[in-house]
This record gives C-alpha cells, sequence and structure tokens, in this order.
C-alpha cells in the first residue's frame, strides 16, 4: 500500500487517541517493524513531523502541536475533483490528457477513492479556443521569439500587433494573455479567443521581467486587467455592498490584498465595504451591477460617475424605452 496512507494512519491514532502502537501499524498494513521505523524516521528526519517514542504512553506520539497533514484526505479529493473537471473538459485544458487522472488518483487512499461521486465541482462558462494557435505561444516560450498576432478588441477593430508572450492566465474560464509591448514599453493583457491569427516571427527577444518581478505585477490588481492603467498607476476603487448583498459577499476575496469594512449606513442599515487595487473599472463595474440596489460604488468619482451612468443608461432604454 503506497507510503501515504501509513504516514495519514499515524498522524490519526496520534490525533485522536493521543498514541499509536508499532503494533497497531503492523496489524493494520501487515508491514515489519523495520518499515515502521522507517516511516517514523521519514517524518522526523523529512518532514520536520515532531513525532517520539514515549515509554510512558507506550507508543508514538507528537510532543509538540502539529497541524500540517490534519484532514489530509480530505482535501486531496476536493483537489482531485476540480482536477478531474478540468481534465474533462478538453476545451478548457486543451492539452491534458485523460491519463493524469490515473496517476492523480495514485496518491489518494482506497477508502478515500469512492468519494468522488459524492463531490462534484462544476465549471464556469468557457470560450473555446483554438490549441493550433495556441502551440505558437508555447513555441514563443521555448523559443524566446516574439509572435505577430492579427487581434480583435471590444470594438471590433482588427489590427496586427507584434508582442514579446510573457504568460498564458486562464481567468473564469477565458484564456488570456500576458504580454510585453515593445513600442508601448508595457504590458498588455489580449483574450485569447480574440487573436485571430499568429505567426512566430524571427525577432528575438530578452524577458526584461524576472518572474518575481511578474507574479507581483500580476497580483497587484482585482481581476484580469493587469499592470498600470493610463496614467502609469493603479488606483484604489472603495465599494460597498447592503442586505442580501452584504451576506453573499462578506466572505468573498476579490483580491488576496483587499482591506474590509463593516458598517452601519444611516438609512440603508449595516453593510460591508471593501478596498482593493485596480487598473480598468469594466470588469469590477459588472460585479457591483449585478447586486442592484444592494451595490454601491463609493469611490473614486471616476468610478463612481461611471456607474450611475451604466444605471441611467439601463433606465433610458428599459424604463423610458429610449
Amino acid at each position: 500500500m503506497f507510503e501515504l496512507d501509513r504516514l495519514l494512519f499515524i498522524d490519526r491514532k496520534i490525533r485522536y487517541n493521543g498514541k499509536v502502537t508499532t503494533k497497531q501499524i503492523i496489524d493494520e498494513f501487515g508491514v515489519s517493524e523495520r518499515t515502521v521505523r522507517n516511516d517514523i524516521a521519514y517524518m522526523k528526519e523529512m518532514r520536520n513531523i515532531p513525532v517520539e517514542y514515549s515509554r510512558e504512553k507506550g507508543g508514538y506520539h507528537y510532543f509538540s502541536k502539529y497541524e500540517f497533514i490534519i484532514y489530509t484526505n480530505e482535501k486531496l479529493v476536493l483537489t482531485f475533483t476540480f482536477l478531474k473537471a478540468i481534465i474533462h473538459t478538453m476545451n478548457y485544458v486543451p492539452f491534458i490528457s485523460e491519463e493524469l487522472e490515473k496517476a492523480f488518483m495514485q496518491y489518494l487512499p482506497t477508502g478515500y477513492k469512492n468519494l468522488f461521486d459524492k463531490v462534484e465541482y462544476e465549471l464556469s462558462q468557457f470560450e473555446k479556443i483554438s490549441p493550433d494557435k495556441m502551440m505558437f505561444v508555447f513555441e514563443s516560450f521555448k523559443t524566446s521569439k516574439k509572435i505577430s498576432i492579427e487581434y480583435t478588441n471590444q470594438q471590433d477593430e482588427t489590427r496586427r500587433l507584434v508582442v514579446e508572450p510573457l504568460k498564458l492566465v486562464n481567468y473564469l474560464g477565458n484564456w488570456y494573455l500576458i504580454a510585453h509591448m515593445t513600442h508601448l514599453d508595457t504590458l498588455s493583457v489580449f483574450n485569447f479567443s480574440r487573436i485571430t491569427d499568429i505567426l512566430l516571427t524571427e525577432y528575438d527577444f530578452e524577458n526584461k521581467i524576472d518572474a518575481v518581478s511578474l507574479k507581483q505585477t500580476l497580483g497587484n490588481n482585482f481581476g484580469i486587467f493587469k499592470g498600470a492603467n493610463e496614467s502609469g498607476r493603479s488606483e484604489f476603487v472603495v465599494i460597498r455592498f447592503y442586505g442580501i448583498a452584504r451576506t453573499i459577499t462578506k466572505n468573498q476575496v476579490f483580491h488576496p490584498k483587499q482591506e474590509i469594512t463593516n458598517g452601519v449606513d444611516a438609512k440603508r442599515g449595516e453593510y460591508i465595504e471593501f478596498k482593493l487595487s485596480v487598473r480598468h473599472y469594466d470588469e469590477l463595474l459588472g460585479r457591483v451591477l449585478q447586486y442592484g440596489v444592494h451595490g454601491e460604488v463609493i469611490s473614486p468619482p471616476k468610478f463612481k460617475e461611471k456607474w450611475l451612468t451604466a444605471i441611467k443608461e439601463m433606465a433610458d432604454i428599459y424604463l423610458n424605452g429610449n
């Protein structure tokens, strides 16, 4: 049986019974005393787990608090359920073979393998893309060659651009290409489904943005739009939710670095307020509007004006028939 089964058995016995004996491990798995000693040595030396033998207790125990592998089996079930959903949606991740599912399953203890029927992960809607086009991006990653793309923006304008691909990101079911625009010396985000043609050029490029800096840049702001805005910086916005929207969003993470404030409005009652950094307003505006009267933009004034304009435009169309 896979070693992980024994390690988890040892952990659970210690956690629930205060100790585990060599005999219990041998009886459960049919292994030798030497194997048990090797398992304990592995836990102590390779995983820094605070386990030791106690003559007083007559078995192995934790000599200090240890929580690292608690609920490991349950976490594996949830993780593999997510991976299984991705694997079986080939348009979502075009290059993953179903053979990976078998590889993942070998790490899951036998008693937990039948739980997949009890847990399900539903993926969000996603845009279909051409794996052939994505192959050009991977080739660019490998050879450090610039690519030439034909891209259609939201205004239905198509143009040819030469860019330096830095990262592919799947965000809410859609693929995006993060690339460096040489002539503008800035990062741009391209919706991959709007790239109608890709060519690998003969022009080399040197990735001037190291992996750490790129990760920090991509993690600075809310949503898929990364980096600085047109003024060369990120911008903090404040949004607020009342009523049912407050209940729904109170545990929501719009961004890992968000700041949350709870308060009471004299007219509208309790609210929850989020402060986070953004590059563009559009995506976050949609999140606020989806909660109707229960969502509100507080600042900055430019963002609040955009929110109010969107409300007025909807009212003109659906209430006034304009």
